[in-house]
């Protein structure tokens, strides 16, 4: 009656004051098991919660009954009579029904108190204690693993589901090991469950958090074939395995896997996990990053942030400001830049990327041209990676301090502090140069310090040493900068041909070191590249024949001795260069592309760039692939003259390819772009020859007339622009301000020889070529009858 009112103080005050009398002896208190079970259940059901644990307290255990049991018969021992044990009344026999029938019940797996402990585990559950529900299951497998249970008025064996559920709120309580090791043993007894998959997936969640990647790609990679797509266990395999490859720094297999999950799970929050959502869109963005590709990085990190704007919900936010600093900076634009990274430091004071950030907030803070502050951020960022014996970041800083402080000149002058780097280099190798990836940076920045101190000896055969070294492992970055300094100083000593000979045979570079030996060969055609562009052309013209023999014989060895696969990108990227300068550019491809397939990304856009300069050049399925390359230069590379070229090579290709309106926007670009000026002349034609065949008279107009006017003195292009000029305006023959385009035309033309007379007489013999063809066409249309000709007043 107290359960039907639901009162449960009344209940509990009973339960408490009683409980002595209630909490029989395990022998007898076996037979009301299913009374404590039924009254529990009935309690639940009232939604009394305490009292239906206490009630489930009450439900004995068989083992202890049969314990109890036990040692009642062997007092007894023959005696079969009843005999009375206090206020209990014990007969042999009795015990002997009891022990018979909790044996077989204990033998069978039907004993009572499973189903206290199941209940009691989802009540735990319900009521937010996870990890008071595990310990029930855990409890579950360890001592019951037999259990009966009814379900469905049938009775079956229980463990199937317990060990499913010990192993789901192990997951859930984050016991990383113990989901593993659950897991496995349900995988080996039930390969067959409905669970299996996920089990799977819970023990990868599991892995994955704990930063067990190597384990996660090794389970996910069989897994993921075999899961229907979309479902669950699917969302989660390709969660894991994409997060698991960007962690390992796997990044071009991570980015398609990424791509993956967010175009099938990102919007549709039915089939995704919001978490995994949130994280996996961090994750896509920070990727691109990684593979140098800032605007689409930067696109995806500012979307980010706009999806997940609380930093309370969004543990992946100091990252993302992180990364977004890491996008700007790469594309110099250091005060959104500073400012994000100043973000991380106040607002995210324990992150655990702030070494990082430290160092990142020191390069920007250079580029503003502000030493003092990122030499103090420097430091800061170098203290705080020793505190952590975070070694790579801390060899980091002590690169960038070498560098800073131990540039020989600022501006024209002489450094004054150039040798306050050197203890910076010093503990660098005392320290971190034996492991340090920035081992070769470090040795070519510390040669102005030392060369000051009177230990340039020392240093060259430091960078030597390094050179020799970082040969020996692929992939190392800082060789072709290291092999450069080295030559820059070998040559304040030695010649030419003494570095050519040292280069054939460089000390500790094995014979069958291809890539090293193919970038030795570079160098040196860098040095005759120089001689060449230093000589004057009429007083050392045979040294500039020379060296240019000598360049073509190094480039032929260069195809001839090594094969693509054994030379590093940026001797690929050099070799195709020269080729697709030549008569036969379209062998320069196979270089490009071997640079582009590499995981390794170094030189990327520089051969990007030149495989579409070949591509132009070819039919119009190539130009066309020309054009989506030079997108992605124009948007993600660092290099501002690169991304100049490709953006002015793009609308010529517009342009050959008669997609006059892509030309001209994509010229009008150009052209409104800050900075942008090595192509503005031949772009302002280009716009105006697009205009012209599109049949836009009026728009090719001004901009012929833009281009004559502002690049007068530049007769290539002036007197092409002038010529077509006329020839529009004569053949459109109207009137304007009551003077006929012709007359424009031919005063135009007539002008312009006058104001290039004096330019025209240092021009090539084809330019004199363009500029007589307007003289022509200006005496054309004077002799027309039409034409009022320009008198030219007499001098006094």
């Amino acid at each position: 009656s107290v359960i039907e009112k639901k009162d449960e103080a009344a209940l509990l005050d009973f339960l408490s004051k009683n409980r002595a009398h209630i909490k029989l002896e395990p022998f007898e208190a076996h037979e009301f098991s299913s009374l404590f079970m039924k009254l529990a259940q009935d309690a639940r059901s009232a939604e009394m919660i305490r009292s239906t644990f206490e009630l489930y307290s009450l439900v004995p255990s068989t083992v202890a009954a049969i314990d109890d049991i036990k040692g009642r018969l062997a007092m007894l021992s023959s005696y079969d009579r009843t005999i009375r044990d206090g206020s209990m009344i014990v007969k042999k026999g009795d015990l002997d029904e009891d022990f018979a029938e909790l044996e077989t019940a204990d033998t069978s797996g039907k004993v009572n108190e499973v189903y206290a402990y199941l209940n009691t585990a989802v009540l735990h559950e319900e009521d937010g204690n996870v990890r008071g529900a595990f310990a029930v299951y855990e409890q579950m497998e360890l001592y019951f693993p037999n259990a009966q249970v009814m379900r469905d008025g049938k009775v079956s064996a229980g463990r199937e589901n317990n060990l499913y559920n010990l192993v789901r709120t192990s997951a859930l309580i984050g016991e990383v090991l113990t989901t593993e090791h659950y897991g496995s043993i349900f995988l080996k007894d039930f390969p067959k469950s409905k669970y299996v998959n996920e089990v799977r997936r819970m023990m990868l969640t599991s892995l994955f958090f704990n930063g067990e990647y190597e384990k996660c790609i090794e389970v996910a990679e069989v897994m993921l074939p075999k899961l229907t797509k979309p479902s669950k266990q699917h969302d989660v395999c390709l969660f894991v395995l994409g997060g698991s490859k960007h962690y390992l720094g796997e990044f071009v297999e991570a980015q398609d896997y990424l791509n993956e999950y967010m175009s099938t799970y990102g919007k549709n929050k039915k089939e995704g996990d919001k978490l995994r959502i949130m994280a996996t869109s961090y994750f896509q963005a920070a990727n691109y990053s990684r593979l140098q590709e800032w605007t689409k990085s930067a696109e995806l990190l500012d979307k980010f942030f706009e999806n997940y704007p609380d930093p309370k919900s969004n543990v992946y936010y100091p990252f993302a400001l992180f990364d977004r600093a890491n996008c700007y900076y790469a594309e110099s634009e250091y005060e959104p830049a500073l400012e994000k990274v100043t973000r991380v430091e106040t607002q995210f004071p324990g992150v655990s990327v702030m070494e990082q950030n430290l160092a990142l907030k020191g390069n920007i803070l250079e580029g503003l041209k502000k030493s003092e502050e990122a030499e103090k951020y420097y430091l800061m960022a170098l203290d705080l990676a020793e505190q952590k014996k975070n070694d790579l970041v801390a060899g980091e800083c002590l690169f960038y301090l070498t560098s800073l402080i131990g540039k020989a000149k600022i501006g024209k002058a002489e450094n004054p502090r150039v040798a306050e780097a050197v203890p910076y280099y010093n503990k660098f190798w005392e320290e971190y140069g034996n492991e340090s990836p920035f081992k070769a940076k470090v040795a070519v920045a510390g040669i102005p310090g030392m060369r000051k101190v009177g230990k340039i000896d020392e240093a060259l055969k430091r960078l030597q040493t390094v050179i020799s070294g970082i040969a020996k492992e692929p992939g190392t970055p800082g060789l072709e900068e290291s092999i450069g300094s080295y030559t820059e100083e070998y040559l304040e000593e030695k010649t030419t041909k003494q570095l050519k000979d040292h280069y054939y045979s460089f000390p500790g570079i094995d014979s069958r070191d291809m890539a090293t030996r193919a970038l030795l060969r570079i160098a040196i055609i860098g040095v005759f590249e120089e001689v060449i562009e230093s000589s004057d052309p009429e007083k050392e013209a045979a040294q500039i024949r020379d060296g240019k023999a000598m360049i073509e014989t190094l480039f032929q060895e260069l195809q001839r001795d090594f094969k693509p696969k054994d030379l590093s990108n940026f001797i690929l990227v050099r070799v195709g260069d020269f080729i697709r300068k030549t008569t036969q550019p379209q062998a320069a491809e196979v270089y490009y592309k071997e640079a582009l397939s590499r995981s390794d990304q170094s030189h990327m856009f520089a051969a990007i760039f030149g495989l579409a300069d070949v591509y132009a050049k070819g039919t119009s399925t190539q130009k066309s692939e020309a054009i989506k390359l030079l997108k992605r230069v124009s948007d993600d590379s660092d290099d501002s003259g690169e991304r100049e070229e490709a953006l002015y090579l793009t609308a010529s290709i517009h342009a050959d390819n008669n997609a006059y309106d892509a030309a001209i926007a994509t010229a009008k670009e150009y052209l409104e772009t800050d900075g942008f000026r090595r192509y503005a002349v031949p772009c302002r034609m280009l716009l105006a020859a697009s205009h012209d065949k599109a049949g836009r008279v009026d728009d090719a107009l001004t901009a012929y007339q833009q281009v004559w006017i502002s690049s007068m003195g530049t007769i290539r292009f002036s007197s092409p622009a002038m010529k077509r000029w006329m020839e529009i305006l004569w053949s459109r023959g109207g009137t304007t301000k009551g003077k006929s385009d012709r007359q424009y035309a031919y005063e135009g033309g007539y002008k312009y020889l006058k104001m290039t007379s004096q330019a025209v007489k240092k021009a090539t013999t084809n330019e004199k070529e363009m500029w007589d063809e307007v003289f022509q066409l200006t005496e054309s249309y004077e002799a027309n009858s039409d034409i009022a000709k320009v008198v030219e007043p007499e001098e006094e």
